[in-house]
């Protein structure tokens, strides 16, 4: 299974190039967490003052100390900046290699 989490941002313009440094810089120390099979940081193409940080985790172990993180206490930190509260959304999927096309047909 891969555990994914999505964070929703609205940024006020004047804090925007903050936060979007901030969240930078934090991704490169995200991705070397154990367990961490991405981080990758996103700005909305229509509204550049909305921003999304789209992480996957291995297990759910290893998510849930993610969680708990001096990462994600800085990036929790940092998001008090927002216009309005940050969005969390969790996800759990299959591993894709584990199923075949034939499979889901």
């Amino acid at each position: 299974m891969i555990f994914t989490i999505i964070i929703h941002m609205k940024v006020p313009p004047e804090k925007r190039k903050e936060l979007t440094q901030t969240i930078s810089s934090l991704t490169g120390s995200i991705k070397s967490e154990n367990g961490c099979r991405r981080c990758e940081f996103f700005q909305n193409l229509s509204d550049e003052n909305i921003l999304c940080l789209l992480e996957e985790w291995d297990t759910m172990a290893n998510l849930e100390i993610h969680l708990k993180s001096e990462n994600l206490m800085v990036l929790r930190g940092a998001m008090n900046l927002l216009v309005k509260p940050w969005e969390m959304l969790f996800f759990s999927s299959f591993n894709q290699s584990a199923i075949s096309q034939k499979d889901l047909l």
